[in-house]
């Protein structure tokens, strides 16, 4: 029989959790409840509907869920949800102390052919939580919850019955965890690639080469996300202008629509800029290029897009275990600079899992060494008034010998030409 494995590594949580102190470390985001307790989803799908609801708002109704992980082995992690919802979560979790929580109205008489899917007593969510703290001796314990995530009702809730306990903010610890992939996240996150490069491939170049409107590109990269197991994530696209134009009879700059209309059509010589993404089993796919609709790029537009890619492989050729984030950040800026181009955006790169910004960011700011199992989101990006935002986005994951990319999806301004 298998028996599942959490997705993320136990020894580096071990060590996080040790580094700061914590005994228990008890999230409630959708992203790191499913992280931590491997019942995954993003969206209304067949497959767990529930999360959709964690995001709704109800009179009356306590959609939360628990999941809780000590740094004592010996104290068996927790997950808590409703409990008509604990057989199911059982079949997908390494947890096996999943409690459930309910509020019966009324009491079924004998006799009826029907079941009630509720706890024959009351018992909310927080009191689960609470029940699950107390059983394994932490009610006095340092308890890391996710400050940015919690809902305030809920974390006065758990001060007021846990007095004794001590609440730090375990938010930023969560995400350096999830920072390091594992081979199981590496593999949907190229997965998830794999689907958005199809699309690309497959549906968005065709389609804007008929001049097709987004909405349509839309309506068919669904279909096909759908029909690869995937999901559709995004799809942002403009084109001309980028954040601001330049009124040429004046010689000012003006700011310009920053999306397009769904339903017009494209039309040739316009310079697009092309950001979709996928997902597959919770993880992310997120790719931008640049194409001229009808491929017949502008001398200055294939120079401004070279620059872009020379920025690109400059990064890329500099990732490697050890290397700060902000080294790759400077790296790029001083490529774009001897193009006499910067950044549009101050970043050249982000993290990319179980959302699509996850750490390390590729900023000055952020100084963290790069490790293997590290997923990188490549982006230099640069905007010249008049023209759109140049971007062109790739992932790979951080190897011991350097950077191993997801895609190979071409990156030819004049791609719709072919």
């Amino acid at each position: 029989m298998h028996v599942p494995r959490p997705i993320f590594d136990e020894t580096r949580l071990g060590s996080l959790m040790d580094r700061d102190g914590l005994d228990l470390v008890l999230a409630t985001s959708r992203v790191n409840v499913g992280y931590l307790s491997n019942w995954l989803t993003h969206h209304w799908t067949w497959d767990w509907p529930f999360w959709f609801e964690m995001e709704k708002e109800y009179d009356g109704w306590d959609y939360l869920l628990f999941a809780g992980v000590s740094a004592d082995a010996a104290r068996n992690p927790f997950f808590v949800t409703f409990d008509h919802h604990v057989n199911s979560v059982r079949q997908k979790s390494w947890i096996e102390d999943i409690r459930g929580a309910g509020r019966p109205g009324y009491t079924p008489r004998p006799g009826l052919e029907s079941v009630l899917l509720e706890p024959t007593t009351i018992a909310t969510h927080i009191d689960r939580a609470e029940e699950a703290i107390e059983d394994r001796s932490l009610g006095e314990a340092t308890i890391g919850v996710e400050l940015c995530r919690i809902p305030q009702s809920v974390y006065a809730e758990l001060t007021r019955r846990l007095p004794k306990a001590r609440f730090i903010d375990a938010f930023e610890m969560l995400l350096e965890l999830r920072s390091v992939k594992s081979a199981s996240e590496i593999t949907r996150l190229r997965r998830a690639a794999e689907i958005t490069t199809l699309i690309f491939n497959d549906v968005i170049f065709p389609m804007l080469r008929e001049k097709a409107t987004a909405y349509e590109i839309y309506e068919r990269a669904s279909a096909v996300a759908a029909r690869e197991r995937g999901y559709f994530l995004f799809f942002h696209v403009f084109v001309d202008g980028g954040h601001v134009s330049v009124d040429a009879a004046r010689g000012e700059q003006k700011p310009v629509s920053y999306n397009i209309d769904p339903d017009a059509r494209f039309e040739d010589g316009q310079l697009a800029f092309v950001d979709f993404g996928c997902g597959y089993k919770g993880y992310c796919a997120d790719m931008c290029r640049n194409v001229v609709i009808g491929g017949r790029p502008t001398n200055r537009q294939r120079r401004v897009h070279a620059a872009i890619l020379d920025a690109r492989d400059a990064v890329r050729a500099g990732i490697r275990p050890g290397i700060k984030a902000s080294d790759l950040f400077d790296i790029g800026v001083n490529v774009l600079d001897k193009h006499d181009l910067g950044l549009a955006i101050s970043l050249v790169g982000h993290g990319l899992g179980l959302s699509i910004h996850e750490n390390p960011c590729l900023t000055a700011f952020d100084h963290r060494p790069l490790e293997p199992g590290m997923v990188i989101n490549i982006e230099p990006n640069t905007e010249v008034p008049g023209m759109t935002m140049f971007n062109v986005e790739d992932a790979g994951v951080v190897t011991e010998d350097g950077f191993d990319p997801f895609s190979t999806l071409t990156t030819d301004l004049d791609v719709l030409a072919r």
